[in-house]
């Protein structure tokens, strides 16, 4: 069928930022037999902030401001695209399902 793609396992790991979402992943991926890769969640938001909106990669005051107004207001709010991070991920899965063994998607956990 198209656009199906054998897959093995994907994990997702979500926690607060500087928790340990990446230690985990590697980690696993160290005892795991197969080949594995990290794909953040954040990871296109973070490409349109620094091509688009001059995101300079630092989560300083600004930083996290130009993200939260790109992915929260544009993104989400007003494009209405709430599942945009998923279906990027999902996209780059599906490209490298054939390569890969074990997929690990992170996310940051929102501060209640």
């Amino acid at each position: 069928m198209e656009g199906q793609i054998n897959l093995k396992q994907i994990y997702l790991i979500s926690g607060k930022a500087q928790n340990g979402k990446d230690s985990t992943a590697d980690i696993m991926m160290k005892y795991l037999d197969g080949k594995s890769i990290k794909i953040p969640l954040a990871k296109y938001l973070k490409i349109i902030c620094k091509d688009y909106f001059n995101w300079s990669g630092e989560k300083d005051e600004i930083g996290r401001e130009i993200l939260q107004k790109t992915g929260t207001e544009l993104i989400r709010d007003k494009l209405g695209w709430q599942n945009f991070h998923a279906n990027r991920v999902y996209e780059d899965i599906k490209i490298a399902g054939e390569a890969y063994d074990y997929f690990f998607c992170s996310r940051y956990k929102k501060k209640k």
